[in-house]
């Protein structure tokens, strides 16, 4: 069995909780810089926020699970390598950029079926329509998303392998 096919693989987990925190620091951050941080909050209660990180870890997760699969089947990348690496968080953004804005149309189509009943029949076909040209959309920011998610972590590791080798070289 594959390591990134087992639902317990630590890389997987590690991986997809340090993408959605960075991911939710990089929002908290920008709204702080617009100044909009102490509006947005207003409107969040702690039950919203948790549904939406766990939404996003879920399918950060699924998505991460899926990437790394797609690098070990292939059998011309090595796995340890940097395109490997790069390969494996562009797949994943994609994915993860698919997840979520399925999770958005789900959601939307919930609340509105809810608050309309049967008067929200109309907008079903609206959403199929919009939800093949959303997906593509969303597909491909997710795959530039990946792509400097790739780069980002691929910068992380090489620090952490530096540090590891100074920390551990003979100072003769």
């Amino acid at each position: 069995m594959h390591l990134a096919a087992r639902e317990t693989d630590p890389r997987v987990w590690s991986l997809a909780t340090f993408r959605t925190t960075s991911f939710m620091i990089g929002v908290i951050m920008s709204l702080l810089e617009r100044g909009s941080l102490t509006g947005s909050l207003r409107q969040l209660d702690t039950t919203t926020g948790f549904g939406l990180f766990l939404v996003i870890w879920a399918t950060t997760w699924l998505a991460t699970r899926r990437g790394l699969r797609e690098v070990e089947r292939s059998a011309s990348v090595d796995t340890a390598s940097s395109a490997a690496i790069v390969m494996s968080t562009i797949v994943a953004g994609a994915w993860d950029g698919l997840y979520v804005f399925g999770a958005l149309v789900v959601g939307f189509l919930a609340a509105s079926i809810s608050t309309q009943g049967l008067g929200a029949l109309p907008v079903i076909p609206v959403f199929a329509i919009g939800s093949v040209f959303g997906g593509t959309v969303a597909f491909t920011i997710g795959a530039i998303a990946g792509l400097l998610y790739g780069m980002v972590e691929l910068f992380v590791r090489g620090v952490c392998r530096r540090l590891y080798l100074w920390t551990t070289s003979n100072p003769t």
